[in-house]
């Protein structure tokens, strides 16, 4: 079974140390490149996120100043760039590393969300460092906003994941116009981070927000050309939970005639994951980036 050679453009190791196997791009008719990743030779499932080539892999080859063929930097970027999810798999089995030692970055691919299907956000939009033990869980279809894309009004979940004793965090999107009439806002257009809070609270914690009885640190983060707000809620009674963290932004549409949304990672976590794990749910919310 699998891909005959004549199948493939490129040969190439797949998998982790110790874990190697030959994989290959497969043209299809047409010259349509199938995705190398759903395609390995021998009908193998492919799980890994480094590549070998003679026993080393194509990071250690980089990082040692080795110059890659044009086969295999194009089959590293493939792999890196359409880091789809798998459900209740620790991501440390199939997302490639972060430059954050220990962590595995997550880009959402070419079709993963109904939102990049739907042309509102584009792929490898945005990026979220996780750690390996950390797993995707399944977002509901009314969660996904599958059912009114390219045009919800009303926020929706794109992916999320849980990490066990350290909480769950989610990215969200919100339309713009939700939040304020400038019909393509910055953040800071959308308002300071008080204001914000206000307008995106309820999303965060689940049910309401009232900062009289929720007590928040909040940081503004420039980086990159963009700015993010970083919030720390303790929200007794929330529905998410007593503990909630965000960091949030604006991202343009795909083109020009698009909407503006704010993207937001949420995380949530219980009074025993949040004394347990606090630092692991901060990390993951502060590495949010759009790319």
């Amino acid at each position: 079974p699998g891909l005959s050679p004549s199948a493939c453009e490129f040969w190439f190791w797949f998998g982790k140390a110790g874990d190697a196997m030959p994989f290959c791009t497969e043209t299809g008719f047409g010259g349509e490149e199938k995705d190398a990743t759903r395609q390995p030779a021998g009908g193998l499932v492919a799980g890994g996120s480094t590549f070998m080539t003679g026993g080393v892999t194509t990071t250690e080859r980089m990082n040692n100043g080795f110059d890659l063929s044009w086969g295999e930097r194009k089959a590293f970027a493939d792999v890196a760039a359409d880091s789809g999810v798998q459900i209740g798999i620790p991501v440390g089995q199939y997302l490639p590393s972060s430059p954050v030692s220990g962590r595995f970055r997550f880009t959402p691919a070419k079709a993963s969300t109904p939102s990049i299907r739907g042309r509102v956000l584009d792929p490898y939009s945005y990026t979220l460092d996780l750690p390996g033990t950390w797993k995707a869980v399944t977002v509901g279809v009314i969660q996904t906003g599958d059912f009114c894309q390219p045009k919800c009004d009303e926020p929706w979940t794109e992916v999320k994941f849980e990490g066990k004793g350290a909480g769950k965090t989610k990215v969200m999107m919100v339309p713009t116009f939700r939040l304020t009439n400038t019909e393509k806002p910055s953040l800071e257009e959308v308002g300071d981070p008080e204001e914000v809070l206000q307008k995106l609270g309820p999303f965060i914690t689940g049910d309401y927000y009232d900062s009289d009885d929720m007590p928040t640190e909040t940081k503004v983060v420039k980086e990159g050309g963009k700015t993010y707000y970083e919030y720390k809620i303790d929200s007794p009674g929330a529905v998410n939970g007593p503990h909630n963290v965000a960091v949030v932004t604006t991202i343009p549409g795909p083109t020009d005639r698009d909407r503006y949304h704010a993207i937001m990672v949420v995380g949530s976590a219980t009074e025993p994951e949040w004394s347990a794990g606090s630092g692991e749910l901060l990390s993951v919310a502060k590495s949010f980036r759009l790319t």
